[in-house]
C-alpha cells in the first residue's frame, strides 16, 4: 500500500507543485545581532486592497525586530518614494517638527 501511495503522489501534478522536494538541502539558520530598538526593521506592503475614500490601496507594515512592535500605515501606492514619505511623516509626528 505504501508503494501505491508513493507512486500516486509522485505522479500527481497538484502534489508535485505543492509539496517541497524532501531531498533539498537547507542552510543552517544563523543568529543576527540586534543592538536595540529600531536598529533593524522589516517593511512590507499589503495590497492592492479595495480603495478607501482617501484613495489608499496599500498598507505599509513596519515591524521592529528587537521590540516586536508593529505599525501599519495606509498608502496610495507601494513605491520607494511612498515608503520614504510615510517614514519621514511618522517620525515627524512622533518627535514633533522641532526635534527631528
Amino acid at each position: 500500500m505504501r508503494e501505491d501511495v508513493e507512486r500516486y503522489v509522485s505522479n500527481c501534478l497538484t502534489c508535485a507543485a505543492n509539496n517541497p522536494d524532501v531531498k533539498t538541502a537547507k542552510a543552517l539558520l544563523g543568529h543576527q545581532r540586534i543592538s536595540g530598538p529600531w536598529s533593524k526593521l522589516h517593511l512590507e506592503f499589503i495590497g492592492p486592497l479595495p480603495q478607501t475614500a482617501q484613495g489608499n490601496r496599500y498598507c505599509l507594515v513596519i515591524s521592529d525586530d528587537f521590540t516586536k512592535w508593529v505599525e501599519a500605515f495606509p498608502a496610495r501606492n507601494n513605491t520607494a518614494s511612498a515608503t520614504a514619505k510615510i517614514l519621514v511623516e511618522s517620525l515627524t509626528q512622533q518627535r514633533g517638527p522641532a526635534n527631528h
